[in-house]
């Protein structure tokens, strides 16, 4: 069984988001995407890049990630 003592607790909701255009560019000039969460105690924050058709799709890529992570259920044991 797992030591769970150390296991890092994630609180709060994910959510999709993107930098503005403003922001500073990652090396192939697309706009940051990135899932981030409403638990400040880590400041996370998971950027989304790869083959994507536009920033639509790579945002809509982000959004099910944040979906999923907000439907998932720490299981203790």
């Amino acid at each position: 069984m797992p030591d769970n003592s150390s296991t890092i607790r994630e609180t709060g909701k994910w959510h999709a988001r993107h930098e503005p255009i403003s922001a500073l560019l990652p090396d192939d000039g697309q706009p940051r995407v990135f899932v981030e969460s409403d638990d400040f105690t880590h400041d996370v924050r998971l950027y989304v890049s790869g083959d994507f058709k536009d920033d639509e799709q790579r945002l809509a890529y982000a959004n099910e990630i944040a979906r999923r992570l907000n439907a998932w259920e720490f299981q203790n044991g």
